[in-house]
């Protein structure tokens, strides 16, 4: 590889790190004050927060969420068919079994 794709590469790489360590920064934030990121008067439910994060994702060329599909499948050992969000709701909401 030449010195310029190495250096290319190298810079996307700290790209990519210098997002995720703003959107740790932001989700912080977001958690703590969601007031701030949602307007008043609007409940803050798992769609709006999901539509935040998406937002902040592709603003972040899809480099702040990106492994977090794969961690979520891992820990459930399912999923592999479900989006992030899916994903989340199958951890937190307690499956129903039908006889």
């Amino acid at each position: 590889m030449s010195q310029h794709c190495e250096d290319a590469a190298w810079r996307e790489v700290t790209k990519q790190r210098e997002v995720r360590m703003d959107g740790r920064e932001l989700i912080r934030a977001f958690r703590k004050r969601p007031g701030m990121f949602i307007p008043k008067g609007d409940p803050l439910g798992f769609d709006q927060a999901v539509t935040f994060l998406l937002g902040m994702d592709v603003g972040s060329g899809d480099a702040l969420l990106f492994g977090f599909r794969e961690f979520l499948v891992l820990k459930l050992g399912e999923g592999h068919n479900l989006t992030w969000s899916g994903l989340v709701v199958r951890l937190t909401v307690p499956v129903v079994q039908f006889r």
